[in-house]
């Protein structure tokens, strides 16, 4: 036997149906004529319920977008809070390191990358001696200013090390043999003299 059943959508569209016919009634004077018989098409009750469901899902709809926007960003902070807490301090290479990477620079002929490696080895070399600890934020206007404050000699020996890195940094000029035998002398020049 069929089970009966009790609600639904039609039967729901025809609850509202009488409940708007019954509150019509109870606003409108007796002698009044019936909201269908004259001026309301027959349609517009059902158009009615049909319009409020479809704000209500919409309303809905929007609700849950902005809840599942707000719980993916709170999730995304929360994996970058996650992430800043757990990241491994990554080393720096060695001076060794970096003074091995220059000269096979140097020995392929790329005296562009083989100044810009000597220019991070006298920024390690000054980490190392505790003179200026690394900052990757800092300019190299930063490092002439700290340098020049405190009153580090051979002063123009650092100078052309960080010039020719700003110079390299903001353009694509090649560096011709004799730029890095200038270059490798003044770091030869600090390093001798720190």
């Amino acid at each position: 036997m069929a089970e009966f059943r009790r609600t639904g959508i039609g039967w729901e569209i025809g609850k509202l149906r009488r409940h708007y016919e019954e509150w019509w009634e109870t606003v409108t004077p007796a002698t009044a004529v019936e909201p269908n018989s004259y001026f309301l098409p027959p349609w517009l009750p059902q158009f009615l319920t049909f319009l409020a469901w479809v704000l209500l899902l919409v309303s809905f709809a929007w609700l849950g977008l902005k809840l599942y926007r707000w719980g993916c960003n709170y999730w995304l902070e929360r994996q970058r809070h996650n992430l800043t807490v757990n990241t491994f301090v990554v080393s720096q290479p060695s001076l060794g390191e970096l003074l091995r990477t220059v000269e096979f620079n140097w020995r392929r002929g790329d005296y562009r990358s083989a100044c810009r490696y000597l220019y991070l080895a006298l920024l390690q070399f000054l980490h190392d001696r505790d003179i200026l600890p690394q900052d990757p934020s800092r300019t190299d206007g930063e490092y002439r200013l700290f340098l020049q404050q405190k009153r580090l000699q051979p002063l123009a020996a650092f100078f052309t090390i960080i010039n020719l890195h700003e110079r390299l940094h903001f353009s694509h000029a090649p560096v011709s043999e004799q730029e890095f035998i200038d270059c490798k002398t003044a770091f030869d020049r600090v390093t001798g003299q720190l």
